[in-house]
């Protein structure tokens, strides 16, 4: 079985008091499961609250945090679509996250990443634009020519919206703290932003939309 690095959590609270990096034996796939050596992870919103004990989902102690995963397919259980060296992206379950070196991967929830893809792209596909996709045209059916309005505009889901809405003919006014990602968001293709740092949105997007 051998062992490896992971960093774990014993216990709910911020990322840098409760994080510990251990030796722990390398999880093996059952029925269903691939194993995976992450070549990226992600670091999110969402993770820096369960972290905290702030989110809906609290695994059990102890497990290993960050379960968006894209990597190399180093091992499979039974009744797999996958093969050892496949490119693959998907959300993993704990307690086998992927801020170690194997991280464990339902075959099920698991996506081949095309070659030409980069592990990044493919992660933020799975993380930041299904939430955006998810947001605005599942629950808000975002519908061309209609406005919508983006906080943290400059973040990774709200470039993400900007991006989508943009692309489904929508009117996008976004709002980001600072200039630098002010600027961030007009280059993601939103048609007004608002430094709240500065500015009111209310009366912005009064005025933009009429």
């Amino acid at each position: 079985m051998g062992s490896m690095k992971a960093w774990r959590l014993h216990e709910f609270g911020d990322p840098d008091k409760v994080l510990r990096l251990e030796d722990v034996p390398v999880p093996e796939p059952g029925p269903g499961e691939l194993q995976i050596k992450p070549a990226v992870t992600g670091l999110t919103f969402a993770e820096n609250l369960m972290i905290r004990g702030l989110y809906q989902m609290k695994p059990a102690f102890p497990y290993t945090p960050s379960f968006e995963i894209a990597g190399e397919v180093t091992a499979t259980g039974r009744n797999t679509r996958f093969e050892v060296g496949d490119r693959v992206v998907g959300v993993g379950v704990p307690p086998h996250g992927s801020l170690a070196q194997r991280a464990i991967l339902q075959d099920e929830a698991a996506f081949p990443v095309p070659d030409g893809v980069s592990f990044e792209t493919a992660l933020s596909l799975v993380g930041s634009y299904a939430t955006a996709y998810y947001a605005l045209k599942v629950r808000a059916n975002l519908q061309a020519g209609e406005s919508v309005l983006v906080h943290a505009a400059a973040g990774a889901v709200g470039s993400a919206c900007i991006q989508l809405a943009k692309a489904w003919g929508a009117k996008v006014i976004g709002t980001a703290g600072g200039p630098d990602k002010v600027a961030f968001g007009k280059e993601q293709g939103a048609d007004l932003m608002v430094d709240y740092l500065v500015d009111d949105f209310v009366p912005a997007v009064k005025e933009a939309t009429q």
